[in-house]
């Protein structure tokens, strides 16, 4: 009987399990990587779509505005086109009519702020231009634009802003 041999198999045989043991340990390490970055991806996108609702929200309530400042512009133009350029204003909604104010609301969240401004049109072709541009123009009496802003303070995002700009005209 050769024993070397067998003394030979018993160190292969040792260390063998010495080798199961070090597959078996970085087996669990790749399986609880894989499960840690799950749970980071899973959070990720429950963050990510209650940020979506927000902006859908804040979309829903500019276009909102925008429809306010419509009709508000439908009743009566003269107190339409009469509110100032400088002024921010706001929305107050009474439960059956809605209102433009300057005294801040908020609503959950989110406010919404409304400016009115001049529109300029080029004296040559009528085209709108901004009120910046050189080129000779006028203000247009019968056309305002209205920009309706939406901000609201995200946990994860921090200050967050929707903004929608439509030109309203004396219909």
């Amino acid at each position: 009987i050769n024993w070397n041999f067998f003394r030979t198999m018993k160190r292969i045989h040792h260390s063998s399990q010495g080798i199961s043991l070090i597959e078996v340990l970085i087996g669990a390490a790749i399986v609880a990587t894989a499960i840690v970055a799950t749970v980071l991806s899973f959070q990720l996108l429950l963050a990510a779509g209650a940020e979506n609702l927000e902006r859908i929200e804040a979309s829903y309530m500019a276009e909102e505005g925008l429809e306010v400042m419509r009709g508000v512009r439908d009743a009566d133009w003269d107190i339409f086109a009469a509110l100032s350029t400088v002024t921010t204003y706001y929305l107050d909604y009474d439960g059956m009519n809605w209102s433009v104010t300057s005294t801040a609301t908020t609503t959950d969240r989110f406010t919404r702020t409304i400016l009115v401004g001049d529109v300029y049109r080029r004296t040559s072709d009528s085209d709108i231009v901004p009120a910046t541009s050189t080129v000779s123009k006028a203000i247009d009496l019968d056309t305002r634009a209205v920009t309706v802003r939406v901000e609201w303070n995200s946990s994860r995002f921090g200050l967050r802003t929707v903004e929608l700009t439509s030109y309203l005209t004396n219909l």
